[in-house]
């Protein structure tokens, strides 16, 4: 079975009243999740709000995601950076402070071409031991990586040894990342869940949603593992409401999971960091109706 597979919810970052990092409410969420079955963890990733945390902060929230879990599901932190260099540095520390995977969005803002972009990922995969995940997401970064430079790319780098799709619609280019690489190259998905049984049915090995859906996807997925195809449907369709009313923009999607996790009681305050868009009153309430409608 591969490292990263099922389903690894991508961890919100609690913060407190004030903003401040809420370490006791990250390692209630860790607990809470496994013991939902989850198959993995994920934070620093942009679910995570890492964006917003500096370089000390991050190494906080990995230590206390890592302490938490201790060793019972692996753990995927997310190591972007816009330089060569620095997203190096950053992916061998990660994996001194006990991550078992690290994952990349492409740089973005100098929009490298096909060639660099190449050059880039790879010479992360190379100068790091633990496995790197490459993540496509187009419609936050505006840098497109089709399926054949996806393709190449494992080609070249064999530590890169998943890719999260979430350029939409993702379902071709799961088919076709599966059906070049075989079934010893992963494919993740993501973008909040959308999607999900059709990208298992396509071949995809997990999906990285937001935690706050991770215990009603984790019944969805081990439905669809033990050939119960229906059920696995009618617990999914309950679900895409909200996953759709999530899914529209990144700040709507911590949103949604810092409220229903809160909500819970799992993590102290639903504080976002600024800065953000909040919804606006007819927002909220369509959101409050959507998380009663699924439980």
């Amino acid at each position: 079975m591969k490292l990263l597979h099922g389903i690894i919810p991508i961890l919100p970052t609690p913060f407190d009243e004030d903003g401040a990092l809420d370490e006791s409410s990250l390692q209630r969420l860790v607990e809470h999740l496994i013991a939902q079955r989850v198959h993995g963890l994920g934070t620093l990733a942009l679910a995570s709000e890492g964006y917003k945390l500096t370089e000390a902060e991050g190494r906080r929230v990995i230590r206390a995601v890592v302490e938490a879990a201790a060793g019972r599901v692996p753990i995927v932190v997310g190591t972007s950076h816009e330089g060569t260099r620095a997203a190096i540095e950053r992916s061998r520390e990660t994996a001194t402070l006990g991550a078992d995977a690290v994952m990349l969005l492409p740089p973005y803002l100098v929009k490298p071409t096909p060639a660099s972009l190449l050059a880039h990922f790879a010479a992360v995969a190379e100068a790091v031991e633990v496995p790197v995940v490459v993540q496509d997401s187009p419609q936050l970064t505006g840098v497109v990586m089709p399926p054949a430079f996806l393709i190449e790319l494992a080609r070249r780098a064999p530590n890169i040894r998943y890719v999260k799709i979430e350029g939409l619609p993702a379902s071709r280019s799961i088919s076709a990342v599966v059906e070049a690489l075989g079934p010893g190259f992963g494919v993740l998905c993501g973008w909040g869940g959308l999607g999900l049984l059709d990208a298992l049915r396509r071949g995809a090995c997990g999906y990285m949603p937001g935690a706050d859906f991770a215990p009603a996807l984790v019944a969805v997925y081990e439905a669809f593992e033990v050939g119960q195809i229906e059920q696995a449907q009618s617990l999914y369709d309950r679900l895409l409401p909200l996953l759709g009313f999530a899914a529209q923009s990144l700040d709507r999607f911590v949103i949604v999971a810092k409220t229903a996790l809160a909500g819970q009681g799992i993590i102290t305050t639903p504080t976002l960091r600024a800065p953000f868009t909040p919804l606006d009153e007819l927002e909220h309430a369509e959101m409050e109706r959507l998380l009663r409608l699924t439980g």
